[in-house]
């Protein structure tokens, strides 16, 4: 009997371990690079099934550009990358001159560059506690804070997968855990960038994160956490097929004279402060098949790219599937393009106490990311620019 009773005891103990300090259910927020919306169609997604038969599904618009580092800060704050301020992977700052990079420590880890407020500040600004495994801009010390929990992504020896998902289910078991973890994993993106979408080796890797999801929610439901976590899996970005066949390259028809940079491939920012420049550029490309071309002031507002002072003098997106670059290219997989594309709208699934079951939500703008995970923490979001979104699925996806 008294055995019996220790056993309960403990039980008992585990179970509240799983709570947040503020009783309510903890929010783990997993994303997993390159996860193409439509992945779950073509592969053996048996977790991200369950998923969404037992919660929410739905797919997420990335915002433009559907690039990794601005897409996870815009995941993290709500804002799009015109107002948070990391507007490609790299990018010149037009203050300094300085070319913003990820592998270039001297501006990665500049908060200049960072504007709103991520999920891990918001929820610490107001009391909640927070642990955070290499989402990107987690590292930086926006407005002098980090999470009370992080690592440097760079850091040596790098977590594996599996130490990731170690990590998080041992800080939920803590007596206080965290109300907020957050988690980035490379994969499935880096299999899509060198093998394409739809190649063995990206199955593998898509079916190997679902497992590895699975595997995580399986310890969570052992101790006894099942009833105390919402889990929110989300992507950055989807991906698309691409040869060399399709690469435009822009020294065929730009002089260098009419530029001081070229930033990226897809899009590319050129810099070019002087009208000739521009007027240059633009007549030359403007009759380019498979690419079109604006001045900074014509971008289309529906891609809501002009109000950040780094954006280029003109901007070149190529079609779907084509790039504009001189390098080396190979046949694999690419994004960065228009999020009107179905090809690069990513992977939303969550489900948890306080998610409503076998409920799809349809597209909507990864935006609204930030808005939904304070709504299940109970905070106050900051600023934002997904509100409306949220609002659009608010009464769909919530239990209470």
């Amino acid at each position: 009997m008294l055995k019996r009773t220790l056993l309960c005891l403990v039980a008992l103990v585990v179970s509240l371990s799983a709570t947040s300090s503020y009783g309510r259910a903890v929010t783990v927020l997993i994303s997993f690079d390159g996860f193409r919306w439509d992945y779950p169609l073509y592969y053996d997604t048996p977790f991200l099934d369950r998923m969404a038969a037992h919660g929410v599904e739905g797919s997420l618009i990335p915002s433009f550009p559907s690039k990794t580092f601005p897409n996870h800060y815009t995941l993290a704050t709500g804002l799009r990358p015109e107002h948070h301020g990391i507007i490609a992977n790299t990018f010149r700052d037009r203050a300094t001159g300085a070319r913003f990079s990820l592998g270039t420590p001297k501006t990665k880890f500049d908060p200049r560059f960072y504007h709103g407020e991520p999920l891990w500040l918001t929820a610490q600004r107001q009391g909640l506690h927070t642990a955070v495994f290499y989402w990107p801009g987690s590292d930086v010390a926006i407005n002098g804070k980090r999470p009370d929990v992080w690592h440097k992504y760079d850091e040596k020896p790098h977590l594996t997968f599996a130490q990731r998902a170690d990590s998080i289910v041992a800080y939920l078991k803590k007596k206080n855990a965290p109300d907020l973890v957050m988690a980035y994993f490379e994969e499935p993106d880096a299999s899509g960038h060198a093998f394409g979408p739809q190649s063995k080796n990206t199955r593998r890797a898509v079916e190997t994160m679902d497992s590895l999801l699975a595997s995580l929610w399986a310890r969570i439901e052992r101790v006894g956490m099942k009833d105390k976590v919402n889990l929110v899996v989300v992507s950055d970005h989807g991906m698309t097929w691409f040869t060399p066949s399709r690469q435009i390259k822009p020294s065929d028809y730009l002089r260098k004279e009419w530029y001081d940079a070229l930033e990226g491939e897809l899009p590319c920012n050129v810099y070019a402060p002087e009208r000739w420049q521009q007027d240059s550029i633009v007549n030359a490309l403007a009759h380019v098949p498979h690419m079109r071309v604006w001045r900074k002031a014509d971008i289309p507002q529906c891609l809501h790219y002009q109000a950040d002072a780094n954006i280029g003098d003109v901007l070149v997106l190529p079609d779907e599937g084509y790039i504009f670059y001189d390098g080396d290219t190979h046949d694999g997989g690419v994004h960065g393009f228009d999020p009107g594309y179905s090809d690069m709208q990513a992977v939303f699934r969550a489900w948890g106490p306080d998610i409503r079951q076998d409920v799809s939500i349809g597209k909507i703008s990864n935006t609204a990311v930030y808005p939904f995970v304070c709504h299940l923490l109970g905070i106050k979001p900051a600023a934002n620019d997904g509100e409306d979104a949220f609002d659009e699925i608010k009464d769909k996806a919530f239990a209470r």
